[in-house]
């Protein structure tokens, strides 16, 4: 993937759509991971390319796991906000980013940036939805 942590609101950094709804503790967690490695690295050489821009507001960091599923803390639910930017897409359950990811390819393809990639992770069951296999033929078409 072409995305860059410390600026994921970059245009034409690649997309990422969790198609999965559940699995959104693993991205937190990668996050975090990121952002301290990140943290740790500017610490030690002071290099401004390891400086995450108004890091208090938009690095994820460990602290804000342990606000999971908490009043004012990390949604269960996919935001496309915040600390939260590497997620390009709300998706629900199972299956919900399937046709999320086809429409925002389409779009990316017919607004002319052929260079920005999609990807959407999913799992749990979630190629058993209708709406996953009516997705695979409108790509494909």
């Amino acid at each position: 993937m072409r995305w860059d942590i410390r600026h994921p609101e970059k245009r034409y950094g690649d997309r990422f759509i969790l198609s999965a709804g559940h699995t959104i503790p693993l991205v937190y967690c990668t996050l975090a991971v990121f952002n301290e490695a990140l943290r740790i690295k500017y610490q030690q050489t002071g290099d401004e390319r390891y400086a995450v821009p108004n890091a208090e507001k938009r690095a994820l960091v460990w602290q804000d796991l342990l606000k999971f599923r908490r009043r004012g803390g990390l949604s269960d639910m996919r935001r496309w906000e915040g600390k939260t930017l590497f997620l390009k897409f709300n998706t629900g359950p199972s299956g919900h980013g399937s046709p999320a990811s086809a429409g925002e390819a389409l779009a990316l393809k017919r607004a002319g940036a052929k260079g920005v990639k999609v990807f959407a992770l999913e799992g749990e069951g979630g190629l058993t939805p209708g709406v996953v296999h009516e997705t695979m033929n409108f790509a494909w078409g």
